[in-house]
């Protein structure tokens, strides 16, 4: 299933409302990550990991959801080093707010493997 994710070089930071994502990851945590690239028929990379999935919570949370939100401003070409405007009560501390339902969680990598094509 798709997911927008940052990675810290250890393991991958997701984020997903309760669903079946998230059973399926819960009920079988020895999970596969796959990335791929295709800027052209000949011209791709693609990356296989396998790793374990860990929910997390608390400050451990809060870390990997201000990692994908320096992730997503920095593609959006913001500065992630800006303040956040102000949210609710549940901010922790740096503007991140998540509803109720959401959780945060990493794969923590065990392997990987990569092929790639350049012509």
């Amino acid at each position: 299933m798709p997911i927008s994710y940052a990675y810290d070089g250890e393991a991958i930071y997701g984020h997903s409302l309760d669903g079946l994502k998230l059973r399926m990851m819960r009920e079988n945590p020895d999970v596969c990550f796959q990335i791929d690239s295709v800027d052209g028929v000949n011209n791709w990379r693609s990356v296989i990991a396998w790793g374990r999935y860990e929910e997390l919570t608390g400050p451990d949370a809060m870390r990997g959801l201000k990692m994908l939100m320096d992730r997503f401003a920095t593609l959006l070409g913001l500065d992630p080093n800006a303040p956040p405007p102000p949210h609710g009560a549940n901010a922790g501390g740096n503007g991140a707010e998540m509803p109720a339902d959401a959780f945060v969680y990493r794969i923590v990598l065990k392997e990987k493997t990569g092929r790639f094509e350049r012509t």
